[in-house]
């Protein structure tokens, strides 16, 4: 569908987009349209005829709102004023005989070959492999933001596939952001589910921050980019602390929902309660860490880099007793790979335990309150939450006792309590 206006930037930003793609064509420029995608995406194209009659289209760039494309060219952004100079130049060639496409498809191709090895979406390739990966523990996390698979495949929709071909000069304050925004409000592109409508996650938006930003201080530091795009935006703001923990009532028909839900994950979640330990330790529990009564997570694994032990309560056992043995973790879905899905899971775990506003997080919170109501020591406490503590310092290099004979009293204290509010 044809649309014929004078177009200004003010009209352009108010269009919107619909189910089909739109063109628009610039009263102010013969030949010049604005397409509008039904993604929300406009783009520049121009149209006219050949020398030899017949029609055809030369796509000059995406809208630019003016943000700040410093050196426009046939494949870049382009505000108004730009496309206009460049469909002039264009008709100019066609009056004088010229096809306005054939030396600009030509230029454009080339410069598209030299700028696609600075494309965003395979430098976010290389971001993962060579930075992430080899530097930092939750890199598959980075990998997702970045809208890739742990294998590194493109996710549908994700912030690659968006952004496969846009320039990694190209990305603009107002480009990320649009993207932080929806993440805030929606989820990480490409992610498959959405958080509810009017429910917000500024702790999301601030970790892609983080990683945008390191980012594209590994674009300049390999030359490949003169300033970032992140300068002078303001990190998402600090989500307050929780401190939801679940009530007994709400324990006893958090455990009954997780009978429903049954191996892996209503296991894992039930682990989760009586060991006070993380979603992704749990999750990732191997067998070959199982020994001698204990279980034992290396430091690579911890959120801290310690290694950390964990006295197995005859609960826990059971637990473990009742998932398959001939496989390497103990809580997995393929047999090959741990359980990992967990924001799918937790979604359906919902629908058997209905409570409001709680979190998988709350459950490790719920298990230290429940220790200290049993007037555990917080320094036991603290041992087997595998936190550092408050006091710091001196303590910290010179306190190497262990608690293991208390970490396991508290620890079976801590499963009676549950197995008397469960029974």
């Amino acid at each position: 569908m044809t649309q014929r206006q004078t177009l200004s930037t003010k009209l352009i930003l108010s269009l919107k987009p619909e189910a089909k793609s739109a063109e628009i064509s610039d009263g102010g420029c013969p030949g010049l349209r604005l397409v509008v995608f039904p993604t929300g995406r406009k783009s520049w194209i121009m149209r006219f005829r050949r020398p030899d009659g017949r029609s055809a289209k030369l796509t000059l760039g995406p809208f630019d709102d003016g943000s700040g494309i410093a050196d426009p060219a046939i494949g870049r952004p382009m505000t108004l004023a730009i496309a206009r100079k460049f469909a002039a130049a264009a008709v100019l060639d066609r009056l004088s005989g010229q096809d306005p496409a054939a030396a600009k498809i030509e230029a454009a191709a080339s410069e598209a070959s030299e700028r696609s090895q600075k494309a965003f979406g395979a430098l976010a390739v290389d971001f993962v492999l060579q930075h992430a990966k080899p530097r930092t523990r939750r890199w598959v996390e980075t990998a997702h933001f970045f809208g890739f698979t742990r294998d590194l495949a493109i996710i549908p929709d994700g912030l690659a596939d968006r952004w496969a071909t846009k320039a990694v000069a190209d990305v603009t304050k107002r480009d990320i952001v649009a993207l932080l925004d929806e993440i805030r409000n929606r989820t990480v592109p490409g992610a498959k589910r959405r958080r509810k409508e009017g429910e917000i996650s500024d702790g999301v938006s601030r970790a892609m921050f983080a990683r945008l930003s390191t980012f594209f201080k590994w674009c300049i530091g390999r030359g490949l980019l003169e300033r970032s795009p992140m300068e002078g935006l303001s990190r998402p703001k600090i989500n307050p602390s929780r401190d939801r923990i679940l009530s007994d009532e709400e324990i006893k028909r958090f455990w009954t929902a997780c009978d429903q839900f049954g191996y892996p994950y209503g296991h894992i979640f039930k682990f989760l309660l009586i060991s006070g330990q993380r979603l992704n330790e749990v999750g990732g529990l191997r067998r070959d860490e199982l020994k001698g009564g204990e279980w034992h997570i290396p430091a690579s694994r911890t959120k801290n880099r310690r290694p950390h032990f964990v006295p197995l309560t005859p609960l826990m056992n059971e637990i473990i007793a009742s998932a398959p043995e001939d496989r390497p973790f103990v809580f997995t879905v393929s047999g090959i790979r741990p359980a990992r899905n967990f924001g799918l899971a937790k979604s359906r775990l919902d629908q058997l335990f209905v409570a409001p506003h709680w979190t998988l997080h709350d459950l490790r919170r719920t298990a230290a309150s429940k220790l200290a109501s049993l007037a555990v020591n917080q320094a036991v406490t603290e041992k087997i939450l595998n936190h550092v503590g408050q006091s710091g310092g001196l303590v910290q290099i010179y306190q190497r006792y262990d608690f293991a004979a208390e970490r396991r009293a508290a620890l079976e204290l801590l499963e009676s309590a549950i197995r008397i509010i469960i029974s």
